[in-house]
């Protein structure tokens, strides 16, 4: 994989579990690491979410490989948010993943 390609710095976020002041389990996210990726978009599409039409917009990101990273982990990029809904490990060479990612705006 050429260097080059990998022009964004994202953010690694895991889900951690905490109980806040009302004694009510919260679910927030703390960056874990760094890596560099590439953000390719594909077509966004609608879904229906409690009463309400949402777009969603799909992302390929391509980053090296790193142990650790699931379908709970999500990616930030700037302000912006990707939540991980697959992974892919072309060949299973531990050499690059294929993240597929959707954005809710």
């Amino acid at each position: 994989m050429r260097a080059g390609a990998l022009r964004h710095q994202v953010e690694i976020q895991s889900p951690t579990r905490t109980v806040n002041d009302l004694n009510e389990t919260v679910l927030t996210f703390s960056t874990v690491g760094t890596a560099w990726a590439s953000l390719t978009p594909e077509p966004a599409h609608e879904i229906t979410r409690a009463g309400q039409t949402v777009t969603v917009q799909s992302f390929k990101v391509t980053t090296r490989w790193t142990a650790g990273l699931t379908t709970a982990t999500r990616l930030k990029f700037g302000s912006r948010i990707f939540n991980v809904t697959s992974i892919v490990n072309p060949d299973e060479r531990n050499d690059t993943l294929e993240l597929q990612c959707l954005e809710l705006k």
